[in-house]
Order: structure tokens, then C-alpha cells, then sequence
């Protein structure tokens, strides 16, 4: 069983680069300070996050809505500023390997930044070799789109005109 929470993984023994320390922490003090404007947090509740994500997206305009979380959204106030952040909040998450082969049918999303050349990357790591064995031992199949999710590739396929 493995048990995270923001408080460990952003301590002070967690290894992280020199050059990203500034930046997280602003980007950390940003958050709280939305956080707390809102009124969705104390000072001393922000050490009890279970999960912690920020998660870059392309926001859609319409509302927002995860049933029973409080969703707090911040639209960006210039382009090139998006994404989600999720808190999640609980004292007894237990995180544990899911066995799925009990189940006939089994669908798994989600952007896992997995590179392999099998779903059209032009180079592979870790995660993507990772996923690639969990995909061939479970005999899976991976429905890509064989683009990349960042927003000059999803501009270049809506807009090609303008390239």
C-alpha cells in the first residue's frame, strides 16, 4: 500500500531541482492564495491534502461539475494560461494495484504522457515502455490519435489554413 500526499512529495528531503524550486513554490502560492480567497481553505488544512493535481488542459467554457467535490474554477486572465487543479481530501484513500482481470471489459483513459513509437511518438521513455508491456501482457489496445495534445498541434489540425 502507498500512501501519498502533497505535504510529503513537496518536503523539504524531496529531491527537486535547483532551477524548479522558485517556480513551484510561486506557482504553490498562487494556488493557496485563490484557494483561501474563495474560502475553500484555512492555512492549517492545506497540509491535509490527500491528492494534489494540476493537470494542463484546454478548459472548456461550460461549467464544470465533479459530483460530490467542490469544483473551484479560475479562468485565465491571458492566453497561454490553463489547466485544473484538483485537491482531494480524505483520511482513508489506501492506494492499491488493481487487478483487472476479473473483468471482461475494462476502459482506461486519460493522458498518460506515455512516448512510444507504437502509438506514432517519435521517441519513447519509461512511462511509454511501461505502458506498452501493461498494454501486451493484458492484451489491451490503445485508441490514439496520433497527435500530440498540446495546443499548436490541436491548432494545426482545426485551423490548417492559417499555418
Amino acid at each position: 500500500n502507498t500512501n501519498y500526499d502533497a505535504k510529503h512529495y513537496y518536503s523539504k528531503e524531496q529531491a527537486i531541482p535547483a532551477g524548479m524550486i522558485s517556480p513551484i513554490i510561486s506557482l504553490l502560492q498562487k494556488i493557496f492564495e485563490i484557494l483561501f480567497t474563495l474560502d475553500y481553505c484555512s492555512k492549517s488544512s492545506t497540509d491535509s491534502f490527500n491528492v494534489f493535481c494540476l493537470q494542463d488542459t484546454l478548459y472548456s467554457t461550460m461549467p464544470f461539475r465533479l459530483s460530490p467535490f467542490k469544483v473551484i474554477r479560475k479562468n485565465s486572465e491571458s492566453s497561454g494560461q490553463r489547466g485544473i487543479c484538483i485537491l482531494l481530501r480524505n483520511n482513508n484513500i489506501i492506494f492499491n494495484r488493481l487487478d483487472l482481470s476479473n473483468y471482461s471489459s475494462v476502459e482506461i483513459q486519460g493522458d498518460f504522457n506515455a512516448h512510444h513509437s507504437s502509438w506514432g511518438c517519435s521517441k519513447f521513455d519509461r512511462p511509454g515502455k511501461a505502458l506498452l508491456s501493461m498494454v501486451d501482457v493484458n492484451g489491451a489496445c490503445i485508441m490514439e490519435e496520433y497527435f500530440a495534445d498540446h495546443l499548436r498541434s490541436l491548432t494545426k489540425l482545426l485551423f490548417p489554413e492559417k499555418q
